[in-house]
């Protein structure tokens, strides 16, 4: 705790506390030191009419009483906590000796306006320099006035009023009288005078309590003539206003509530005032809490050991340092009556509220009372001794239990429980040692064992169950084995995986047939090994439709008949094999194509021909065309075998699709011819117009004049050709012939020539004209005048550039040509080249 350390320091921090006073209730001045921060606001009863020479009054004022201890001057210093000069204080002094009832006429007093005297500064007060005893109002003095010659035993008022301005003030005595002392509170070191309680008080959680305040009484120590008083607030505290009357018997307010101890020297008036907490601790720290026990028949009502709670209410502590009682309502826990036994059985069913008083041992005040819940929870509803059968699977009475089982027949609600087993009492109690090989658990005595069963709800309450497992023999032959054979398929795209579909009712059938007789309701059920039977786990789900999957080729089915009536084992044994027999295994020797009007063999490949038939049918059709491995055949189309193994009647269908192929057939006029005279323009090409050349796949090749041949190719077309004579062969890819050829020309007119006589490019002539295509044809060549310079046939070897001997200059020249085919069909070209000469 930070105390208060005298009147005057608590003055300081508290500079709302004498906002204003009046001249019965003025501030006393003890001690020699100044007065820090003071807030001055209001006029109080206005008391200074026509009692000043300085004109003023009251507006917002504090009264000061000084008595003088030691005669010298009294002098003061007052300064604004703002130093705006627009901040106005003045004061006045009336005395020596003056009584609230005949003050007189002030002795001295200043009301000087710092801003309208000019003054650099907003600070007043008595100063020993000054020889004037009055000033102001406003722009007369300088803010000071002389000190007074104070004698002991004198007593003065002094008034501070601010008529402008909102600032503070600060005042310290200069002179050299001396005032009385304070009292001082006298504090040991390292004591502190807060008081501290636990709330003795119902209710006691709400932080209040009885103090007694006296025991701060000691703060007076030696000091004569000084009596202590407390207040619950610091300005009561300070004017001595409404003490507390009972100060050995306060209940406090609020918790670590602040209370205000004045001491005041009963000669002299001079007081000081500090301050301390009252505290009120909290009781043992509790927490609320609740206890739980399983209900053994259910009927919503157990018995409890209260002391358990003891550690869960505590938040934190030994138990061992308080008293706690247990009690039926609040009212009882807060006055200790009505104590419950530790042992208590609730009287409310399933959940119950009581209250726990939890005292201090070390402080019997110190006391929490806590709400506390006893819940009854519900137990497991369980068949206590229950018996599990299951089929020895040989003859030494010890075979494997699944003790999944069983848990239907200890609770009807065993999916939302924990069941788990132990192979003795004491274990299951205590649970330890439980057994994890639940679905595979192999009885420790012979024909007959006993385990225990504990069986857990979502309350995490249990019961224990007995449970009986008895070894009982197989009532199915051991004999009895029945083998079904079926073809390997072609599920999953695969008719060689030795994996079949079986259907398992016929079996089924004879099996019902042997309990049935006897008039027993029975199970069954069939599994891929021993260990599923035994366990009764993963049994298969279709028995029409079962798949080896598990077992290619060949596989052992278990079969395990349970009664309908206590689903105890009454067969259990390997008595179904499945057989997966292949399906033959060939290939046929085909060829992709058969040409147009030959034959072609399609041949079945296998190496057990001996055991096979066969039949040969053509697309869907139901006729069979062959029933040998070999078929031979004209014709195209999607021929399919059937191959069957005569002494396990697997069968296996494969397919060939035979395409047809020949030779081309197309003509000369399919072909489509571009050179000079075709529009051309300086391309030269062939292609065949005809797009279904046959049934075959076809390559082309050409030949020219030369007797340069190209390599075969898959399209019908050639290009950058020259004027001449060609041959195209066309031939089916698969063989099929005779190959087509045709024989064409391309005509092509020289666009210019050089009659050098050197041997190249001498004559023009136009290239591709064949007798063997038409019967005759005339050249005319001419000038840009129409002057004809050359005649004659086209056969002929071509024109020297010449005219009647005269050699003829370079220049552009003309052409016309006319030609007859072998049908008289008539042909006309005209164009133009040119004559080169160096």
């Amino acid at each position: 705790m930070k105390k208060i350390l005298g009147l005057l320091v608590f003055v300081f921090t508290s500079v709302s506390l004498y906002a204003q006073n009046d001249c019965t209730s003025p501030l006393v001045v003890c001690g020699n030191e100044g007065f820090d921060n003071i807030e001055v606001s209001g006029p109080g009863v206005q008391e200074l009419n026509n009692s000043n020479s300085c004109s003023s009054q009251e507006h917002n004022s504090l009264w000061f009483d000084v008595t003088i201890k030691k005669s010298g001057t009294l002098a003061f210093r007052l300064k604004p906590e703002s130093s705006d000069i627009k901040e106005d204080f003045d004061f006045f002094v009336f005395g020596p000796n003056a009584s609230c009832g005949n003050l007189g006429q002030s002795i001295r007093c200043s009301t000087t306006n710092p801003v309208a005297a000019g003054l650099s500064h907003n600070h007043t007060g008595m100063a020993t320099s000054e020889a004037d005893t009055s000033e102001g109002p406003g722009a007369n003095g300088n803010s000071f006035v002389s000190a007074i010659d104070a004698k002991a035993g004198e007593r003065y008022f002094i008034v501070i009023d601010r008529p402008i301005g909102s600032s503070n003030f600060t005042i310290d005595w200069t002179g050299t009288a001396e005032f009385n002392d304070a009292p001082s509170v006298e504090i040991p070191t390292g004591t502190s005078i807060n008081l501290e309680e636990c709330d003795s008080v119902s209710p006691y959680d709400d932080h209040t309590t009885e103090f007694d305040l006296t025991q701060n009484n000691f703060i007076i120590g030696s000091q004569p003539n000084v009596a202590i008083s407390y207040y619950t607030n610091n300005t009561d505290a300070n004017t001595g206003s409404n003490p507390i009357a009972t100060p050995d018997a306060y209940t406090n307010t609020v918790n670590q509530q602040v209370i205000y101890v004045r001491l005041e020297n009963q000669i002299t008036g001079c007081y000081s005032v500090d301050s301390f907490q009252l505290i009120v601790a909290d009781g043992p720290p509790t927490q609320k809490a609740s206890l739980e026990e399983c209900d053994e028949d259910n009927d919503g009502f157990a018995q409890f050991n209260l002391n358990q709670l003891n550690a869960k209410i505590l938040v934190s502590g030994n138990p061992a340092d308080y008293t706690i009682t247990y009690h039926m309502s609040h009212a009882e826990a807060e006055n200790n009556t009505g104590n419950l036994s530790s042992t208590y059985t609730n009287t409310i069913s399933d959940q119950q509220e009581l209250f726990a008083r939890v005292v201090s041992k070390s402080n019997s005040f110190c006391v929490s009372v806590v709400s506390v819940e006893l819940i009854v929870k519900g137990t497991p509803n369980i068949t206590g001794v229950v018996e599990l059968k299951q089929c020895d699977d040989d003859t030494d009475a010890v075979t494997f239990f699944n003790l999944e089982e069983v848990k239907s027949k200890i609770s009807v609600n065993h999916t939302h429980e924990v069941i788990t087993f132990y192979e003795s009492q004491l274990e299951a109690q205590n649970d330890t040692n439980k057994i994890t090989n639940i679905t595979s658990y192999i009885n420790k005595t012979p024909s007959n064992a006993t385990i225990w069963a504990r069986v857990t709800n979502t309350n995490d309450c249990y019961k224990i169950a007995e449970v009986n497992l008895i070894v009982s023999t197989t009532n199915i032959p051991a004999g009895f084995l029945r083998i079904i054979e079926a073809c390997d398929d072609l599920i999953n795209d695969n008719d060689s995986d030795g994996i079949a579909t079986f259907d398992l009712s016929t079996v089924d059938a004879e099996i019902n047939n042997m309990f049935n007789a006897s008039g027993q309701q029975i199970q069954i059920s069939y599994y891929e090994n021993l260990a599923d039977a035994l366990s009764e786990t993963n049994a298969i789900v279709d028995i029409t439709k079962h798949r080896n999957i598990s077992s290619p080729f060949q596989q052992e089915i278990y079969v395990r008949v349970d009664s309908n009536l206590d689903n105890s084992c009454l067969g259990l044994g390997h008595h179904i094999t499945l057989q997966v027999n292949p399906v033959p295994d060939f290939t046929i020797n085909a060829p992709e194509f058969i040409c147009k009007d030959s034959q072609a063999m399609l041949e079945v490949v296998s190496a057990n021909q001996q055991t096979l038939e066969y039949k040969w049918r053509l697309n869907d059709a139901v006729q069979i065309i062959g029933t040998t491995a070999n078929l031979t055949i004209n014709k195209e189309g999607l021929y399919v075998v059937e191959v069957m193994n005569v002494t396990t009647g697997c069968k296996r269908s494969e397919e060939v699709l035979i395409k047809l192929s020949g030779s081309p057939e197309v003509k000369k006029e399919d072909l489509i011819i571009v050179d000079d005279f075709n529009g051309g323009n300086n391309e030269y090409t062939v292609s065949i117009e005809n797009k279904n050349l046959g049934a075959g796949v076809y390559e082309f090749s050409l030949e020219n004049e030369e007797g340069m041949v190209t390599p075969f190719q898959d399209m019908p077309f050639f290009d950058k050709l020259e004027g001449g004579k060609y041959k195209l062969e066309i031939r089916d890819k698969n063989g099929c012939v005779p190959s087509a050829i045709l024989e064409f020309y391309i005509l092509q007119y020289p666009k210019f020539f050089t009659p050098n006589n050197d041997g190249k490019n001498d004559l023009w002539h136009i290239k591709g004209i064949d007798k063997s295509q038409y019967k005759n044809g005339d050249i005319v060549v001419f000038d840009r005048f129409g002057k004809i310079l050359y005649k004659n046939t086209v056969f002929g070897i071509g024109w020297d550039g010449s005219y009647n001997g005269i050699i003829l200059p370079s220049n552009d020249y003309w052409f016309s040509l006319k030609l007859i085919d072998l049908n008289d069909k008539l042909y006309t070209y005209e164009g133009h080249f040119s004559l080169l000469r160096k």
